[in-house]
């Protein structure tokens, strides 16, 4: 399993390939997914470095970051992150057979404020204070060169 380091750098990764999603608006189901992922891996760097173990299912991460208080910032990004990416992941799988495009839930623009500025960037944060400050160096610089490209701000602001 990864530790500390090797969570950050698939972190790091994923807010790469969040930066490249986040300009094309037919892949919004895709940037919200990355983001979680993205997410998940900067919470498994917390876990390994503070709990000394990784979450093992997405279950038991959720009721690590849920049961300790000192997560409660990272939980609540956390939470909204992860409810995107199942709608953007299975809102094909209706019941009612209606198939919808998670663009015609969230569209592009709002998808961007919603996951990466109000979310993720969030979540960053949280996450950076529970970790040695190389580590969250790494991400903050990783979050802060998203956040400034055309791709992190406003989709159309530039």
């Amino acid at each position: 399993m990864p530790k500390t380091e090797e969570h950050v750098a698939l972190a790091c990764h994923n807010l790469d390939v969040l930066a490249y999603l986040a300009l094309r608006p037919e892949f919004s189901d895709w940037m919200v997914t990355v983001a979680f992922y993205a997410a998940l891996h900067a919470v498994e760097a917390v876990l390994w470095h503070k709990e000394k173990k990784h979450g093992q299912s997405h279950d038991r991460r959720e009721s690590i970051l849920k049961h300790n208080r000192t997560y409660e910032k990272i939980w609540r990004h956390y939470r909204k992150l992860k409810s995107l990416s199942l709608i953007a992941r299975y809102a094909n799988d209706r019941p009612d057979s209606k198939a919808i495009l998670f663009s015609d839930y969230l569209p592009q623009v709002s998808a961007v404020e919603k996951v990466i500025r109000q979310n993720l960037a969030p979540l960053w944060t949280a996450v950076s204070r529970h970790l040695p400050a190389g580590e969250a160096t790494i991400l903050n610089r990783a979050m802060n060169t998203l956040l400034q490209s055309k791709s992190g701000g406003r989709v159309g602001s530039r």
